[in-house]
């Protein structure tokens, strides 16, 4: 009887370490000692009647409300660490719907008009509490692009005091919401909205901010377009800024960032002794070593012009107007090839199918001919071998002018009985110093075709004979 009552002591303690703490707080906590008898557990709960009015937490003493018993703390197990006990999200205000409520707001849009992209405007909204009973606003919720300052209603004396949200504004009462539109990385038509949660009716009141943001400068052209280059080529292309409001500026490269085989320089046209010009160029270079690959990057520029109306950052330097130009560009490596994978899709056992891969050589100086080597291996380094290399065939055929290569890839035929997928790599050692191997991933599926089952012929019904009538 001892050796059942241990065992089960010992299984109510592990339990109690796997239980989540929500669990562990409701559940009897068992005695200290892991032998004492399970008969001894409950006696670990104290009444209800018993249960302290407060508990002390880390963030100090909390009342319990009357009759109910705090949760019971955590058994304390050495070298365990305690999982934490859940905090209790802040309760949210509620305000349903009432008919009789009403908020008034005469304008529920403002347009600002245009604006330079970088600039910062402020808007009041004036609003009433005009139902027959007291409103109440549960938040005021902007979206991007917009912020909100305190709400503020009318208190005694007409003077305007803070709100709290939650509470309740009674009929008559005037509301302000102040609200400001960021127009920093907008352009053309910007637009934000505040989300108004109360007990009108409606429930949600929006509120609207808009503004067409313009750029301080005028970039020519917006974007420098390389076209298409190899990782051996270099091109210069240059861009012109110039403000939309006339006048000398300084200009610099914002945010630079390390882009391979790209080079940007800012010079002053025609400048002043303080450097400053109405006009500047911007000659981006591009090349040799260019990442292979298409390229679209933003060339930051920041001026020495404040933006009107903008608050000092948290750097302590006051926001100035930017410019950008943007840099596109294809980079194609000397040895490339096309497509970037292969797929067989779904094959049946023996059937036979190609798939072709071309190569293209940019360098003059060098001529695809026959590869080094072309065989198949396995998808990755760490599977180098391809089980079914023998059902494969790979064939070259250069071009004469020894510019391009198209490789066939051929599939024999897979066994019979073949019921899987397969996915392997073809490697061709091209010869040449910037890329001597190239690897191209291929996939696909074999299926075996299902057996048709025998077609029965359902025999037709037989028309039940009709019914013989008696004599009258």
């Amino acid at each position: 009887m001892n050796s059942i009552l241990l065992w089960a002591a010992r299984s109510a303690a592990t339990l109690t370490l796997l239980a989540p703490a929500h669990l562990l707080a409701q559940a009897p906590v068992p005695s200290s000692t892991v032998q004492a008898p399970v008969a001894q557990a409950p006696a670990a709960q104290a009444p209800a009647a018993q249960a302290p009015a407060t508990q002390t937490t880390p963030a100090g003493t909390t009342t319990q409300p009357a009759g109910q018993v705090p949760p019971a703390p955590l058994p304390q197990v050495p070298g365990v660490q305690q999982p934490l006990r859940p905090q209790e999200p802040a309760p949210i205000p509620v305000a349903p719907p009432d008919p009789k409520v009403r908020l008034e707001v005469p304008i529920t849009d403002h347009d600002f008009g245009s604006m330079i992209e970088g600039e910062i405007a402020r808007h009041t909204f004036d609003m009433t509490s005009a139902g027959e009973n007291p409103l109440i606003i549960v938040s005021a919720k902007p979206s991007c692009g917009c912020t909100i300052s305190q709400a503020k209603v009318e208190g005694e004396g007409g003077q305007f005091v803070e709100y709290h949200y939650g509470q309740p504004i009674a009929p008559g009462k005037k509301v302000k919401i102040e609200a400001e539109l960021n127009t920093k990385n907008k352009h053309n038509l910007a637009q934000s909205k505040i989300n108004i949660q109360c007990n009108d009716p409606r429930q949600i009141v929006t509120l609207g901010l808009s503004a067409m943001v313009d750029t301080y400068f005028l970039s020519t052209p917006a974007s420098l377009d390389f076209g298409e280059l190899s990782t051996t080529d270099m091109r210069e292309l240059t861009a012109t800024v110039s403000s939309k409001r006339g006048g000398k500026f300084k200009l610099r490269q914002d945010a630079v960032g390390v882009i391979p085989g790209m080079k940007v320089e800012l010079k002053p046209v025609a400048a002043d002794e303080q450097g400053a010009a109405e006009r500047w160029e911007v000659k981006v270079t591009m090349g040799p070593d260019c990442r292979e690959g298409n390229m679209g990057y933003p060339v930051q520029l920041r001026s020495d012009q404040l933006v009107q109306g903008a608050q000092i950052g948290a750097d302590g330097q006051a926001p100035s107007y930017g410019a950008s130009v943007m840099v596109q560009a294809k980079v194609r490596g000397l040895i490339t090839y096309e497509p970037q994978y292969l797929s067989f899709g779904l094959v049946r056992p023996g059937q036979s199918l190609t798939r072709t891969l071309k190569l293209s050589c940019y360098d003059p100086k060098f001529q695809l001919t026959q590869p080094v080597s072309m065989k198949l291996v396995g998808q990755s380094d760490a599977v180098p071998e391809f089980r079914w290399a023998d059902k494969f065939e790979v064939l070259a055929k250069p071009s004469a002018d020894g510019r391009t290569m198209d490789i066939d890839v051929t599939l024999k035929g897979m066994p019979e009985g073949s019921d899987s997928a397969f996915q392997g790599r073809v490697m061709i050692e091209t010869g040449h110093p910037s890329r001597p191997k190239i690897y191209v991933l291929f996939s696909g599926v074999c299926r075996s075709a299902a057996p048709v089952a025998p077609v029965v012929p359902v025999p037709a019904p037989v028309p039940a004979p009709a019914p013989v009538k008696g004599n009258q």
